[in-house]
């Protein structure tokens, strides 16, 4: 294995996730895409030259932990899945690689970056996975199973489109520093992520 496949697998075994060679292969492969694509669009303002361990925490780990979580732990074959605001792809293509299970539309307004989603899908070869070019308050499905997102917008935006989307037995999970106030949806669980402060907040709807 090359040295970050081996600090993947790492990664991976600190979240109590075992990824196999495919999983890691996938892994790698994002990371290298988004460095490629980096070097041109403004996808992060993390470091990726060496893949630095906070970068591989922010992007790698986080999703890793999450696929640990309810919503993805026990996602079933075809439920609906969201990522709203996808910009450099993590936590959703992480996610995706390791919890194939889930249909994936990731939303992103900004056509490059949209690209970039795009070409990742195609390279990874990510099974039921799309791109929606949409602003997160014009998104329409509804009675979607799973919604992720990290903080990337007004509390008011994201409340307003998660309430209007989200299924009444869904689950929203959102990647912050600070407990989310979102009208119209409560706390059910709190997951301490690996940066100081940093949580996984998985959330429902309040009635």
């Amino acid at each position: 294995m090359s040295e970050l496949s081996n600090r993947l697998a790492a990664l991976g075994h600190a979240a109590g996730v075992a990824l196999d060679e495919h999983q890691r292969h996938g892994l790698e492969s994002y990371l290298h895409l988004l460095a490629r694509w980096n070097a041109t669009i403004n996808l992060t303002s993390l470091p990726l030259d060496g893949f630095p361990d906070a970068t591989l925490n922010r992007l790698i780990a986080e999703p890793l932990i999450a696929s640990k979580c309810r919503p993805f732990s026990e996602a079933v074959a075809g439920a609906t899945w969201f990522d709203l605001g996808s910009g450099g792809g993590s936590p959703a293509i992480p996610l995706k690689l390791v919890c194939p299970k889930p249909v994936l539309t990731m939303v992103e307004s900004k056509e490059r970056k949209g690209a970039f989603l795009r070409e990742a899908v195609r390279e990874l070869q990510l099974p039921n996975a799309d791109v929606a070019s949409a602003r997160i308050e014009d998104t329409i499905s509804v009675n979607v199973d799973i919604i992720t997102v990290r903080a990337v917008c007004g509390n008011k935006v994201l409340a307003e489109a998660v309430n209007r989307i989200l299924s009444p037995a869904g689950a929203l999970l959102v990647f912050a520093s600070a407990k989310p106030d979102l009208p119209g949806l409560r706390v059910t669980s709190e997951v301490p992520l690996i940066s100081p402060g940093d949580s996984l907040f998985v959330m429902a709807r309040s009635t």
